[in-house]
């Protein structure tokens, strides 16, 4: 959450050329994981819209895929930081 997160930022757009990526390749499983801000909704005149990681999975479902998504604390997997958001997507 370091930095100012900027709502209409270019690379907030790269999720959907991700999205487009999947949607071509089409792969069996995949797994997504992104910083905290991935699940905080940008806050806009006090509000806060909805988080990309709600737009992921929503998207993600639309094409086909059950999606599954948690918060792990990946240093007990050897990995050397905490908290990971994460998708398990299936089709």
């Amino acid at each position: 959450m370091a930095g100012k997160r900027m709502k209409n930022n270019a690379r907030n757009k790269l999720v959907n050329a991700y999205i487009e990526f999947i949607d071509i390749v089409r792969p069996k499983m995949l797994f997504l994981e992104n910083v905290h801000g991935f699940i905080v909704g940008f806050e806009y005149n006090n509000k806060r819209g909805k988080p990309y990681s709600t737009i992921v999975k929503e998207k993600l479902e639309k094409i086909g895929y059950k999606v599954d998504s948690d918060i792990i604390n990946v240093s007990d997997y050897g990995v050397p930081q905490e908290k990971i958001y994460f998708s398990r997507n299936i089709k």
